[in-house]
């Protein structure tokens, strides 16, 4: 999601003349930070990740007039995620009105959660086995957002991962390098898979 807030410019100099959204995009940080239940073992798991902010411009004479703060936000369930989306609306809302500042706020990018079949995660683990191949199977969901979900909510199926290691860079770090060989074990895992569901 996008949070917008759009104040009044003045010279630096004069800010008392203008409406500057700093101090409540401090506030709204905070806000929504205590949002978040980052325990994955708890029902009500909520992430709500700050990914980028930008606030008035480099011209050092003026008050800032608008800001943007950027988050992805993440839960286990559907109804999890509308109420978390109505907290964040009423405190962007309280907050914009107590500095008398406009605001939107814009979703996008939204992925359901990837729901797995019994039977498609009994057929991988099948394959895995034949392959001899390791199964680390997680006791909570993974957290990240996939659009898989979409498909997972026309037809059964199920999603699964290439594991590199622990001592490996994780998605996303600075240092993270796709290890070419996981693709021969991604190749095993799904000419695997098919020839089971043919076999079916």
């Amino acid at each position: 999601m996008c949070i917008r807030l759009k104040g009044k410019k003045a010279h630096a100099s004069e800010p008392e003349n203008g409406v500057n959204p700093a101090l409540a995009v401090s506030e709204l940080i905070k806000s929504i930070a205590q949002f978040s239940e980052p325990n994955a073992h708890k029902e009500n798991f909520a992430l709500c990740t700050p990914i980028y902010m930008n606030l008035g411009e480099k011209n050092y004479g003026i008050s800032a007039e608008d800001a943007e703060i950027h988050y992805t936000i993440r839960t286990w369930s559907g109804e999890n995620m509308t109420q978390l989306e109505d907290k964040i609306k009423k405190a962007v809302n309280a907050i914009a009105q107590s500095y008398s500042l406009q605001y939107t706020i814009d979703w996008f990018e939204y992925f359901p959660a990837s729901n797995n079949d019994d039977t498609c995660v009994s057929l991988i683990k099948k394959v895995a086995k034949q392959e001899n191949l390791f199964v680390n199977q997680h006791v909570n969901s993974l957290k990240f957002g996939e659009d898989f979900g979409w498909y997972s909510q026309q037809y059964k199926s199920a999603i699964f991962g290439l594991g590199a290691g622990e001592e490996h860079p994780a998605l996303h770090q600075a240092n993270y390098d796709f290890p070419n060989e996981l693709i021969a074990t991604g190749i095993q895992m799904f000419k695997g898979t098919i020839a089971k569901v043919l076999d079916n």
